[in-house]
């Protein structure tokens, strides 16, 4: 890790950490939302006992058609609530914690995989700056994605074929942070799959080592059958829209590391509809984005770099288009929008931290201006923190009419009529599990230290 930092990339990246915290400072104002609600109503009756809180580890949404075992998410979420109470601005901060842990993860991975001190700032500059992701943060629940990017960069960091020299207890923790994966969210699958796939490129591969981490590293996949199977009434949306997903899901992330700016509405979450095309900055992203297209194939072809480096590039690429693939599994046949599964913000925070690697190697293998490098990433840092901001006041008015309605109902013992509702797709709105019995649980949840 001394090798990776120097005083003057030490200091750029502490300057990268400052930006982004006051970036995204201001969504501390900012309010529960969505599940929240839902989820406070199950977390206030959950924890009175330990038999209830075990149960809710296990298993808290029995009505729904995806049914999760992520007790490492559940578990760290009611942590959360015991330690935090209903207070939303220690919630935030929690998360924009990880994600600048995320951020300092993504450097130090990308010097694992090449030690270039220039790239790995640049990796961790692409990440930190996109915009399409941005929501992830501001809503609170969405954590999990976090937590398990943080979980696969330390997977990574720590991998056996990037460690020549590991030691006993790297080895442990490499195996405990992947193997524990699939139990934060089924994106730990991928981990593991990541995991596998890196053992096999190293070469010579290590026989005993592999049989080893496969026998390991499976036996979440057995648990995961045995505790709590995917009900059937999960549904494939089918070949078409799976590309789809996965070619919109890749271009819409690539031209948020750009700069794109995105139209944007109010619904269950805010979702990301389309580029804006109109704007300056995503005219640029799009110029930015052919250029990076033509840089890609110079940068394969380049027989100076090392096939492992390519191929590391490739899978990392790959590996980063999970969540469009999953996305297309992961809602039901009566959902009144099909389109939800590939527009969520949460679904490009794992992708972004991933693909931003490859890119930086791209970016930087083939631009050997510094002034110029310097001043594209400066433009990559202001554009998305500008975005960040839009984000944060299109939703202000909806979360501050939340916060109202609980004065007036607290105050006066009556839901009141609201000026700023969610708008959408019948039910599916901003607020659509906000009502008296989970305004009730909120209030109850500030001296919810009884476990």
């Amino acid at each position: 890790m001394k090798k990776a930092l120097n005083l003057n990339y030490l200091l750029a990246l502490l300057l990268l950490v400052i930006i982004v915290f006051f970036a995204y400072m201001p969504a501390s104002k900012l309010f529960f939302r969505n599940d929240d609600w839902d989820l406070a109503k199950v977390l206030e009756s959950k924890l009175h006992n330990l038999n209830d809180f075990l149960h809710y580890l296990i298993y808290y949404n029995g009505d729904l058609q995806i049914r999760h075992f992520v007790p490492i998410s559940l578990g760290t979420t009611a942590l959360e609530y015991l330690v935090f109470g209903n207070t939303f601005q220690l919630h935030y901060y929690f998360s924009l914690f990880l994600h600048l842990c995320n951020i300092l993860l993504v450097y130090f991975v990308c010097f694992k995989i090449y030690p270039n001190r220039k790239t790995a700032l640049a990796s961790s500059i692409l990440f930190a700056s996109s915009n399409v992701y941005a929501d992830t943060i501001f809503w609170t629940l969405q954590i999990t994605y976090i937590h398990i990017t943080t979980y696969t960069l330390i997977s990574i960091f720590l991998h056996p074929a990037l460690n020549k020299s590991a030691t006993r207890v790297s080895n442990i923790l490499f195996y405990i942070f992947t193997g524990l994966a699939p139990f934060v969210y089924e994106l730990g699958f991928i981990t593991i799959l990541l995991s596998i796939a890196m053992l096999v490129i190293n070469k010579p591969i290590k026989i005993k080592q592999f049989i080893v981490l496969v026998i390991i590293l499976m036996l979440p996949f057995l648990v995961k059958i045995m505790v709590k199977p995917i009900n059937a009434g999960v549904y494939f949306s089918g070949f078409s829209q799976l590309i789809y997903n996965i070619f919109i899901g890749c271009i819409k992330l690539l031209l948020g590391f750009l700069g794109a700016i995105f139209e944007i509405k109010v619904t269950d979450t805010l979702y990301i509809l389309n580029p804006a095309f109109p704007t300056p900055l995503t005219i640029i992203a799009i110029l930015f984005l052919l250029i990076t297209t033509f840089y890609t194939f110079k940068f394969i072809k380049n027989p100076s770099i090392s096939r492992n480096l390519k191929t590391l590039c490739v899978i990392f690429f790959i590996v980063s288009l999970s969540p469009f693939f999953i996305a297309s599994f992961a809602y039901h046949p009566s959902n009144p929008n099909p389109d939800l599964s590939h527009q969520m913000p949460r679904y490009f925070y794992f992708s972004a931290a991933l693909i931003s690697i490859p890119l930086a190697q791209i970016f930087v293998s083939n631009i050997q201006n510094n002034k110029f490098l310097i001043v594209f990433f400066i433009y990559i840092i202001f554009s998305g923190m500008f975005s960040v901001n839009s984000y944060i006041n299109t939703l202000k008015p909806y979360t501050d009419d939340m916060k109202n309605a609980i004065t007036v109902f607290e105050n006066t013992g009556k839901f009141p009529v609201r000026e700023h509702y969610g708008t959408g797709v019948n039910s599916y709105r901003l607020d659509w599990s906000f009502n008296e019995e989970s305004i009730k649980a909120y209030l109850k949840l500030s001296g919810s230290r009884r476990l």
